[in-house]
């Protein structure tokens, strides 16, 4: 009698729990798998991190502008939260706009003298319940510095207990600059050459600097001292406070007394709404960017997935042939995308990140201004991990499925089975123009509801369609490159014996094929998109472009920030520096203007110029643009009715219109000389005729101006709005009213003709010359050019888009040869040499990097190109076909000589079959 064995009974969740178990052991494989062949593991990691990678390092320099509306609110209030001034445009009775806007609403009169002592008496006694404030006085004054003036900026406050902007103060230290002592901008100390312990004479006393401070790039000194410092005296008053906001009653009551106040919270949101069109900018660009580093991730982990799923199918088939169904190896490789994804993901994320830190820790290293704080981006950064994550598990989904479906037997014995036939892709052939469609409907739809140049709202109306245009274009091909791949390596092509197997073996094994096509084409994609943007804003910027000097005609400063024209010593020093570096042709020219000089001290002038002579330039001639909307057309000396644009008037005998225009003046320009005015810019002789608008003092503070309409005569060919009109002699004394020898001439700026035309690193050396014999600022000045910034752009977008294609394609194409190894052992084996197996190897990379690299140009540029043409005529399309056909054509090249001089022959494996 046979006795059996009583089965315990099933108690709830027992299905459960074996599901349970197997998803354990399906892990446990895919570690096991993944420790195996730990070579192709580091290599889908690579290519999962390198995208994950770039997006980190972007977000990590993202915010280095300084241009961000944290940034604004920084500046403005430092570490405070709020802030009391006495209230802009108040007349007495007005109310401030909001708490971000400390200016009067509806301020119209005039304020009264007993109004604005009730003002200052407020502000002085000042306080908020609950508030700390502390009082933060500023002021222009006048420094001066190898008898020169240079403008700067005090401010007085504790900035140990309270910064009250965007600094980074001195190291180590313990409090702020005593009497007669100083702490300046880092920035400025460098202009000028001073350092810790110099001294420097400002508004007539002697002070030393005791701290460097490193600010926000500003053009004039600046200087920071406590709210009780001797430089502080006098200053504008204002308070910075730490704590809650003030009450609306509270608020009301300042306001009556002429005080405004501005909260933290209230200045960023009128920021906010300031920079409202800039900021849906910067999301649409964030989106687009994302949305594109996305399908690059997912079809570079894809490609990956694709060929390590096709090495995998022994051990996959042994798994079927022992019981395990098709989800169960689905499952399998599905979680070695999830492993192998969250390693690649973290693995870019930290290789991003310390790159993007590792520059920013470079850069505050390089620039004396703020240094921009070291932080971790971790929004972007846990975004690119989870987008690096889902692309690998989505992209090792499909090959799972195809890997499932196959024979047992035939994975078993590690037989490659001949692709399925190509069927037309109707379904890449849909996306494709569902791709055309909404991409040309977004940008025909912005084109026509945007004409004029200077609308850039609405930018996501753009952004957001065009993206998802592009993106369904790159699917529909990726999914039509089966079909194309067939029709590349159809039967019947006669050619080298290297060819022909190669693509033949291209023809039965397209999902290897496929996957090299695709990792090519996603990153062929993304930069050519960059590229044609690149291209595009080098070429609008050169349209834009008006040159400021005649090329080869350098100029040199003729006064100090004060306006207080320098000597000729000073001159003669900026003129030997020149001459240093790239010499000077025929005898330089020193420009002789009409001025109209005084005695400093004035009111409107800084606190130390007393006893100085300021001087302005007298004459000069003027255009009319337009006239002001409202205003009366009747009357052209209306003030107020008309829009002008001016240009300065020297007085020339003929001289300075040799090195400007390089000839000497005929007899033509000697009458227009003698009798009005000559000009270089069309612009200010409309109908032959120009404006002189002359200045005259009757008396110690009344000004007689007159204007006259004189002959002007256009000498075409010196192109530069920095050209000044040139008027003779006995033409201005007449306009002056004076006679010839009683002009009152001043010497300006020194022209000359340049013997060569410098480099910036020329140019810079001049200036700094200059900078250390006068104190002068940027001294020397010559004909630049447009700005390149973007051409530079475009030449590293370029060599980067060569870098991470080659890597691409040797890291695809390893994977690839290692999976058709049995391929080529085979084709040895039958007596093919090894310069035939390395031709093959070679070809199969030249077809497959150069169809991906071309199709992905046309992916990525065409889009672009219709998106500038949608965006209007602010810009002006460029294609940088040279780059393009480059990148196209050699990193498919480059990458074939590499794989036919590099990858060994595969040695000849003889098998026994039964």
């Amino acid at each position: 009698m046979m006795h059996r064995r009583a089965l315990p009974a099933g108690r709830p969740g027992a299905a459960q729990g074996r599901g349970r178990a197997s998803r354990r052991l399906v892990v446990r494989l895919a570690r096991r798998d993944i420790a195996r062949h730990r070579a192709r593991a580091v290599l889908v990691m690579v290519l999962v991190a390198l995208p994950v990678a770039m997006i980190c390092g972007l977000a990590v320099i993202w915010n280095l502008t300084g241009s961000t509306v944290d940034d604004y609110v920084e500046q403005q209030f430092g570490d405070a939260d709020v802030i009391v001034a006495p209230l802009s445009d108040w007349d007495g009775h007005c109310r401030q706009i909001s708490l971000g806007d400390g200016s009067c609403a509806d301020g119209s009169k005039k304020l009264s003298a007993a109004d604005a002592a009730r003002q200052k008496a407020t502000l002085a006694t000042v306080r908020i319940p609950g508030d700390t404030l502390h009082p933060v006085r500023t002021k222009g004054v006048t420094a001066h510095w190898k008898g020169l003036d240079v403008d700067a900026q005090v401010t007085g406050a504790d900035q140990l207990r309270l910064r009250t902007q965007q600094i980074s103060l001195p190291k180590g230290a313990t409090a702020m600059p005593g009497a007669h002592e100083i702490w300046i901008n880092a920035e400025a100390a460098h202009r000028y050459g001073w350092d810790v312990g110099a001294t420097v004479q400002v508004s007539g006393a002697t002070y030393r600097v005791t701290g460097l401070v490193r600010a926000a790039s500003w053009p004039a000194v600046q200087i920071w001292v406590g709210p009780d410092h001797p430089l502080a005296g006098g200053g504008d008053l204002t308070w910075y406070g730490t704590g809650p906001t003030p009450s609306s009653v509270r608020v009301k009551g300042l306001n009556d007394e002429g005080l405004g106040v501005m909260d933290r919270a209230g200045y960023r949101t009128v920021q906010m709404a300031g920079t409202a069109t800039e900021e849906t900018t910067r999301i649409a660009v964030a989106f687009a960017i994302g949305a594109l580093a996305a399908l690059v991730t997912a079809t570079i982990a894809g490609a990956a997935f694709a060929i390590g799923a096709r090495q995998q199918r022994r051990g996959l088939a042994l798994l079927g042939a022992t019981g395990a169904d098709r989800r169960v190896l689905v499952r399998l490789v599905r979680s070695q995308g999830v492993l192998l994804g969250l390693g690649g993901a973290l693995a870019g994320a930290a290789l991003g990140t310390a790159l993007g830190e590792g520059f920013v820790a470079w850069r505050n290293a390089r620039t004396l201004n703020f240094p921009q704080p070291l932080a971790i981006p971790w929004a972007p950064l846990a975004g690119a991990v989870v987008l690096g994550v889902a692309a690998a598990t989505v992209a090792a989904w499909v090959p799972a499925h195809a890997v499932a479906r196959q024979d047992v037997l035939a994975g078993v014995r590690s037989a490659e089975t001949a692709s399925r036939p190509a069927r037309f892709p109707w379904v890449g052939l849909g996306l494709i123009v569902v791709g055309i469609a909404v991409g040309t409907w977004a940008v025909v739809g912005y084109h026509r509801s945007h004409p004029s140049p200077d609308d850039v709202s609405g930018t996501e109306q753009l952004m957001i369609p065009l993206v998802i245009g592009i993106v369904a274009l790159f699917v529909g091909v990726v999914a039509s490159l089966s079909w194309m791949l067939s029709r590349i390596a159809r039967p019947g092509f006669r050619g080298p014996l290297a060819l022909r197997f190669a693509l033949r073996d291209l023809a039965r094994n397209r999902g290897r094929g496929v996957a090299c096509v695709a990792a090519s084409m996603a990153v062929m994609t993304l930069f050519s998109a960059v590229l044609v943007l690149m291209a595009t804003q080098d070429r609008t910027d050169v349209a834009a472009y008006r040159p400021s000097l005649p090329t080869g005609v350098g100029v040199l400063k003729g006064s100090d920030d004060s306006m207080h024209p320098i000597d000729d010593r000073a001159a003669d020093q900026q003129l030997a520096a020149v001459r240093a570096e790239v010499g000077v042709s025929g005898e330089p020219v020193r420009e002789s203007a009409v001025m109209r000089c005084a005695a400093s001290g004035n009111s409107d002038q800084h606190i130390g110029d007393t006893g100085r002579r300021y001087c302005e330039e007298a004459m000069t001639i003027m255009v009319r643009t337009s006239a002001v909307a409202g205003a009366g057309a009747t009357d052209p000396d209306a003030e107020g009715s008309f829009s002008f644009d001016s240009q300065h008037l020297m007085v020339d005998d003929g001289s300075l219109y040799r090195v400007l225009t390089g000839r000497a003046p005929d007899q033509r320009v000697e009458a227009a000389l003698s009798r009005g005015v000559v000009v270089f810019d069309r612009h200010f002789a409309p109908r032959g005729t120009t404006t002189v608008v002359a200045e005259r003092s009757t008396s110690a503070e009344d000004l007689a101006i007159t204007r006259t309409v004189v002959p002007a005569t256009v000498v075409p060919g010196t192109p530069g709005s920095g050209v000044p009109a040139l008027i003779g002699r006995d033409a201005a004394a007449r306009l002056m009213g004076v006679a010839p020898g009683r002009l009152n001439l001043a010497g300006g700026r020194t022209w000359m003709r340049l013997q060569d035309t410098p480099t910036q690193a020329q140019s810079d050396r001049i200036n700094a010359s200059i900078a250390r014999a006068t104190s002068l600022q940027q001294g020397f000045s010559y004909e630049t050019g447009p700005s390149r910034t973007a051409l530079a752009y475009l030449r590293w977008g370029a060599g980067l888009a060569a870098v991470l294609a080659l890597t691409v394609a040797v890291v695809v194409l390893a994977l690839s040869l290692s999976d058709s190894r049995a391929s080529r052992s085979a084709l040895a084996s039958v007596g093919a040499s090894s310069g035939s197996l390395r031709g093959i190897a070679a070809v199969q990379a030249l077809v497959t990097v150069g169809l991906g690299s071309v199709l992905g140009a046309l992916v990525g540029a065409a889009p672009m190109a219709l998106a500038i043409w949608g965006a209007g005529p602010s810009m002006t399309l460029a294609i940088p076909w040279g780059y393009l056909v480059a990148l196209a054509l050699g990193v498919p090249a480059l990458t074939g000589l590499a794989v036919r001089a590099l990858v060994p022959a595969a040695r000849p494996m003889l098998r026994r079959r039964d």
